[in-house]
Formats: structure tokens, C-alpha cells, sequence
């Protein structure tokens, strides 16, 4: 067996890096996915944001979901409403967002 592509294994587990622009992965290739998915994400955050509070909702989660916000630790929801209180984490500029 030969295996090519942007992979890496985890577990015994081969993970794939998919490019999924909606966060759907039933749409990208995946209709029956079950199990981790990480989901990265990268967005300006102006000045004017930062003395405000600001939450990440997400409403299509199905179940456990962990953020970071800049690579700092911000939750995890277990059921709906999946919504994280990030104002604490948040910098001027580039924020980078991970949902697992």
C-alpha cells in the first residue's frame, strides 16, 4: 500500500489536512464523518473590540467542542448554545481561532 497526500498519523489513525472553507465537513468530502475534527481559523480583530464582550457561537457543533483563541485554552461546551466568552484572549490584529 502506498499512501500520498498531506497526511500524518496519530494513534495507528491516518489524519488527512482537508481545506473545508464553511466549517462543513459533510460538504467537503466527509458525509459521514464521526469522530475529531479540528477546525482552524484566522481573522482581524480591531482595537475597538477589546474593551467589549465578545463570544465565539458556534451553532452547527454536534457535540463536545474545545476552542483556543492565539493558542490559549478558551473552553468547552458540551451541548447547546455552543458559545465561549473570548473577549479575555483576544489581541489587535490577526487572531487565529481552533475548534476541536
Amino acid at each position: 500500500m502506498v499512501l500520498t497526500g498531506r497526511f500524518a498519523t496519530c494513534g495507528g489513525a491516518i489524519l488527512r489536512e482537508v481545506r473545508v472553507s464553511d466549517g462543513r465537513l459533510d460538504k467537503s468530502g466527509f458525509p459521514y464523518h464521526s469522530g475529531e475534527a479540528t477546525l482552524r481559523q484566522k481573522a482581524m480583530v480591531g482595537e475597538e473590540y477589546l474593551d467589549k464582550k465578545v463570544f465565539l457561537e458556534f451553532s452547527e457543533a454536534w457535540g463536545t467542542v474545545e476552542v483556543w483563541v492565539n493558542g490559549k485554552y478558551a473552553g468547552k461546551r458540551l451541548w447547546h448554545p455552543f458559545r465561549v466568552d473570548v473577549a479575555n484572549l483576544l489581541v489587535p490584529g490577526e487572531t487565529r481561532w481552533r475548534l476541536r
